[in-house]
């Protein structure tokens, strides 16, 4: 259970570090699509909303996999015997 709570947090401070490149990588290829694509409006909409999915899920994880974390660290900061 701890390697995984470690795990996570690792994913997450991966996801911070890296939230510039991350979003700028999604940002071009949506630009490219929409500029190059003749296929892509068909699309855009199924597209987008797995992406809100997807995105609303990683959330959802995130969120659970700290309170995980805060319930699995909680005995060590208040000072159990």
């Amino acid at each position: 259970m701890a390697s995984t709570a470690i795990t996570s947090v690792n994913v997450v401070y991966f996801v911070t570090r890296h939230f510039v490149v991350i979003a700028s990588t999604v940002i071009a290829a949506v630009v490219l699509l929409e500029w190059r694509s003749s296929r892509w409006p068909r699309h855009r909409k199924a597209t987008v909303a797995v992406a809100a999915f997807l995105t609303n899920t990683i959330i959802l994880i995130f969120i659970t996999m700290m309170f995980m974390t805060a319930l699995m660290a909680a005995p060590a900061l208040i000072g159990m015997k």
